[in-house]
Order: C-alpha cells, then structure tokens, then sequence
C-alpha cells in the first residue's frame, strides 16, 4: 500500500464520465423488404440500401446501421421480433399503405354509385382481409380509365376487362 500511495495513485486518471457500453458489431445485407437481420430481431433501413452491405453495432439499448462509415439508421433494441419505420419504405409502399377503407370509398364515390356499391360489398365483412381487393379495383382505373368502372347500381358493377 505504501508503494502505491508513493507512486501509482498519482498516476490514476479520473474514471470517464459515461459508463462504457459493450457493442457488438456485425455485417448485414439489406434484404428487398428493407430490412436486415441483427441477432434475432429485422430491423428497417432506408429503402435505397437495398442489397448494399452495411455495418450493424448493436448494443443493449440500440442498434445503429452504417453505411460507408455514415450513420444511416438507429432503433431501440428488441429481443426478437421486427422493426420497421415507415420513413424507410420506398414512396409506392408508404403510398399502398395509406390506402385505407375509407380512402377506398371516397375514390370508388368518385367514379360511380355502381363502383361504390361493389367496394361496400367488398369492405362489409373482413376489411383487413378484403382491402387489397378493394385497392385492385380501384386499381383498374389507371389502366382501363373510369368508364369501365362505372356500371349501372343494381347491375353488374364491373364491366369486362378483356
């Protein structure tokens, strides 16, 4: 102890002022559907990463992506499970997604009563289930024009599209 008091406790640096933080890093592929895969858990990236390796550091509280050294993304950490952040997806994916039921009805108000009545029938029962065929109707639109949707009310509601 005497030898320490003489000559090593005056060399003694203060300890930091943040604990250190045990991170593990880690190299992925950001797959098609914007994610990558760091221990158990899918987390999102910016969509214009897909296929691109980037640099994963993940720690108890966080996982931070990098790509070319730049921090590109960060999300609090999970056991398991998935991730995603809107902000990431590509514009046509965010669009799909803000296709709602009721967003369906007002285009479907828009191009005719008979048009409507087939999305009503479509959005009565099951909607989560139903509302991607609701959004293929409405969908018909821009490659067959409002005129083929249109109909008469009562009466077959789609015209043929052959």
């Amino acid at each position: 102890m005497t030898v320490f008091e003489a000559l090593e406790a005056a060399e003694l640096l203060p300890l930091p002022p943040t604990p250190f933080v045990l991170a593990r890093w880690s190299t992925a592929t950001v797959g098609p559907d914007i994610h990558i895969k760091a221990g158990h858990t899918l987390y999102s990236v910016p969509w214009k990463l897909i296929g691109r390796k980037v640099n994963v550091r993940s720690t108890s509280t966080m996982v931070q992506v990098f790509h070319d050294g730049q921090l590109v993304k960060t999300h609090t950490a999970l056991d398991q499970g998935k991730r995603t952040d809107k902000s990431d997806c590509p514009p046509e994916k965010i669009a799909f997604q803000m296709r709602t039921p009721v967003w369906c009805r007002s285009q479907a108000s828009e191009i005719g009563d008979a048009c409507r009545e087939v999305i009503d029938q479509l959005l009565e029962v099951n909607v989560l289930y139903r509302l991607r065929a609701a959004q293929g109707v409405l969908g018909l639109r821009k490659k067959y024009g409002e005129t083929r949707l249109v109909g008469v009310p009562g009466k077959v509601a789609l015209a043929r599209f052959s």
